[in-house]
């Protein structure tokens, strides 16, 4: 299966889901096929019956059941594995039972190693190149030992000698390399174009999704701007009546309450230009070696003045827990930007006076293969201990105009593009951007950044 490689968690469950819903409607198709086959030898078996022919039917029958159970269970992984070894695995007794076990290699059991095809070519039906090539193994050892345990039968060695045919012997061999090969080239082509065709569904989703949120943010926008346009008209048209009336104070009032709105209706018009940034945050900055801790601490430093935060930075509020020694490959200004607008998340999403911690560590070998990466990293992160973020809201929050249900609601003001912008600059770093949170109130949330590490001087 192949996905997207910025596909989301919830993106790559239903990449998966597309995948199994597909191998369960060709096990349909094929399960009832192979019992019609098996009831077919019935006939065939019921005046000679024994130990051996109660195997030879016994087996296949099971491994049906057993997919059929599977299927039921919706385990499409269980019944392809099932149908699969079963089918190898009853052909190899067939196939044994007619040749080792007499001694000799006759043209029937001749015959019946080209029945081995049959669970290569399920392989590549139901499962993909790696199945294949591990049932063309199991396939080409059976041939293999019967070849090698039985010597030819009279009937056999005379058909290769009268057509001076040695080739003969290893046809079955060359079948099952044949086969094996075409299944595994099919297999791996419809695999990579099945994959190409999940990801340009998740895409589509993705972009009406995003569509949605559009239209949803152009409403709020507009709702928003109403109300603080009229209520400036209001203010500005009271205070140039009270002017007229000689109510000077008054008429201050008025103007301080319109510089109020003012401001407001001046941070919504930046919210609006955010979308063209967002755009801007894709295209790949020029990076250079970044001093990790006096850059965090010049944008704790601003934040702190934004907010009026108690005390200088590095008090209780703030603790910046970064190694001097820590440098990241960034862009200074696009790193500023991410941790400012993380910052300012952590202080108007959590109770006032509560601690926000800023901590930078370098990236374990374990860390850094569960991120898929091979070259040092440098994780930064930045915990609150507000209400949390639900695990289940967490797989858009990065996607541009979302925010949580719960802050719609609420009186903090936001539309939705700040952590859009911090994946935008992140990726566009080479980095990683991701929240890890409980959900329960106050433990808060951690937003972690991850960095490729660099050296002093480093371009």
């Amino acid at each position: 299966m192949i996905a997207e490689p910025g596909a989301l968690p919830g993106e790559r469950i239903a990449i998966a889901d597309i995948f199994a819903r597909r191998r369960l409607q060709v096990l349909r198709l094929v399960i009832p096929g192979l019992l019609a086959l098996v009831i077919l030898e019935l006939p065939l078996t019921m005046f000679t019956w024994n130990g051996q022919t109660a195997l030879l039917l016994g087996l296949p029958l099971a491994t049906l059941a057993l997919a059929a159970l599977s299927m039921v269970l919706r385990r499409p992984e269980v019944a392809t594995g099932a149908i699969i070894i079963g089918t190898l695995a009853s052909v190899g007794t067939l196939v044994f039972t007619h040749g080792p076990s007499t001694g000799q290699l006759a043209t029937q059991t001749f015959a019946l190693l080209f029945l081995l095809d049959v669970p290569i070519v399920l392989a590549g039906v139901l499962a993909g190149p790696l199945a294949v090539l591990g049932t063309v193994v199991g396939a080409f050892g059976i041939s293999l030992v019967v070849a090698g345990t039985s010597h030819l039968a009279p009937d056999l060695q005379a058909v290769v000698v009268q057509h001076n045919a040695v080739y003969l012997l290893v046809l079955p061999q060359l079948s099952q390399i044949g086969i094996g090969f075409l299944m595994f080239a099919s297999t791996f082509g419809v695999g990579r174009m099945q994959g190409e065709l999940a990801d340009l569904r998740i895409a589509y989703a993705r972009e009406k999704d995003l569509e949605q949120l559009r239209e949803q943010f152009i409403a709020n926008v507009n709702h928003e701007l109403r109300s603080p346009i009229m209520a400036l008209q209001g203010y500005i048209g009271l205070a140039k009546e009270l002017v007229e009336r000689s109510q000077a104070d008054a008429a201050g009032e008025m103007l301080t309450k319109g510089a109020e709105v003012a401001d407001h209706l001046a941070d919504l018009v930046r919210s609006i230009l955010a979308v063209r940034r967002l755009r801007e945050a894709e295209l790949a900055p020029k990076l250079e070696a970044v001093e990790l801790a006096p850059t965090l601490q010049d944008v704790l430093h601003t934040v702190a003045m934004m907010f009026d935060a108690q005390g200088p930075v590095g008090d209780a509020r703030f603790r910046l827990l970064v190694a001097d020694d820590l440098i990241v490959s960034a862009n200074t200004e696009r790193l500023q930007e991410v941790f400012s607008n993380l910052l300012t998340n952590a202080v108007k999403y959590s109770p006032p006076g509560t601690p926000i911690i800023i901590a930078a560590q370098a990236a374990t070998a374990n860390q850094r293969r569960q991120l898929g990466m091979t070259d040092p990293m440098i994780l930064i992160s930045v915990r609150d201990y507000g209400a949390g973020i639900p695990p289940e809201q967490t797989l858009h929050l990065f996607e541009p105009f979302t925010r949580l249900e719960r802050d719609e609601q609420s009186t903090v003001v936001g539309t939705g593009l700040g952590l859009a912008i911090c994946k935008a600059h992140v990726l566009a770093m080479k980095g990683q951007i991701w929240v890890e949170s409980t959900g329960i109130a106050g433990e808060g949330s951690t937003f972690v950044v991850a960095l490729p590490a660099a050296t002093p001087g480093a371009a």
